[in-house]
């Protein structure tokens, strides 16, 4: 199962690498700079805007019988809890974004940060979407859903910035694009799934669990993406995105493991919740072989270093347009 919501995860978590020669044909390092960062300032909007409680979902959701109304309302209150949030934070951003240009992504225009900002709001929906797939086991619908949002932003990534030749602003059109349209198939599922409830009760909870795991997810932030934001306040667009393709190369084992960490904690929090030392064995086991196949992959990328670098570079090459 796992395997499989690991599959799903990484379809889109790895979409960037997956059309790196693409970027290295189409783009200036400069433009390949703006959109490395572009992704991290995206990035920490999507972490900010559910406030965690998006890991409460998987906290709380094996409480109560399954499709139950009680287990509908749960789902219900911190989606609609989550939504605000996002909303009032994204209306935040548009409002003080030009002066966050000025002060301090002086390399992104106001536009663009529009752009991501609204597309980090509306990627909300789709994400809470696929996490309750997984909470409720359903892998092929998880897989269908997660292949299609990739399929849709890589095939609108290609059309509007390299073939209609839109460059960095094409990459954050299509990002909105996707996000919205996948957003709004979301909500549209969630309708028929849920409660539109909200129990304070419910988000008094979720809030003690979520706040100690937001700390967690902007520490995540800050070691994976602050370095491209200290490397454009002393150096340049084209050192971030240099910065960028060394730094995808060197992430295939993070992807692996990041995805397989996402997709085996639902099993968990439902097998701790019906019998707490049965899942410490069971899971203590799977940690087992997790960890020795983990230490195998990655000696395997060490080993193999050189021949992996040479691969994408000739990638990258022949994407070239020549001369």
């Amino acid at each position: 199962d796992s395997s499989v919501y690991a599959f799903g995860r990484i379809a889109l978590t790895a979409l960037d690498f997956f059309l790196l020669p693409v970027y290295t044909r189409v783009l200036t390092p400069d433009e390949f700079g703006m959109i490395t960062l572009g992704a991290a300032f995206m990035a920490v909007v999507v972490v900010l805007s559910p406030l965690g409680l998006d890991t409460a979902l998987g906290r709380f959701f094996f409480d109560h019988k399954e499709s139950g109304r009680e287990q509908r309302a749960v789902v219900g209150t911190l989606v609609i809890a989550i939504a605000f949030v996002a909303f009032s934070l994204a209306c935040g951003l548009s409002l003080v974004g030009p002066r966050l240009e000025i002060d301090f992504l002086d390399d992104l225009n106001g536009r663009f940060l529009l752009l991501l900002v609204w597309a980090a709001f509306f990627s909300v929906f789709p994400a809470l979407w696929l996490q309750l797939l997984q909470l409720r086991r359903q892998p092929r619908r998880y897989v269908a859903f997660a292949l299609a949002h990739a399929v849709t932003r890589g095939g609108l990534t290609l059309l509007l910035l390299w073939l209609l030749g839109r460059g960095a602003m094409g990459w954050g059109e299509a990002y909105l694009i996707t996000s919205v349209a996948v957003g709004l198939v979301a909500i549209a599922f969630f309708r028929r799934e849920i409660s539109p409830v909200v129990q304070f009760s419910v988000l008094r909870d979720a809030a003690k669990y979520a706040l100690p795991v937001l700390l967690h997810q902007i520490a995540g932030w800050t070691t994976t993406y602050s370095s491209r934001f200290i490397l454009s306040q002393f150096a340049t667009l084209r050192a971030v995105g240099v910065f960028q393709v060394a730094f995808g190369i060197g992430q295939i084992l993070s992807l692996i493991v990041t995805s397989f960490n996402f997709a085996y904690a639902p099993r968990f929090m439902a097998a701790a919740t019906r019998d707490s030392e049965s899942a410490s064995a069971e899971f203590g086991v799977m940690a087992t072989y997790y960890l020795a196949a983990i230490v195998g992959v990655a000696l395997a990328v060490s080993l193999f270093a050189d021949e992996i670098v040479a691969t994408v570079e000739l990638a990258c090459r022949q994407a070239q347009p020549t001369p």
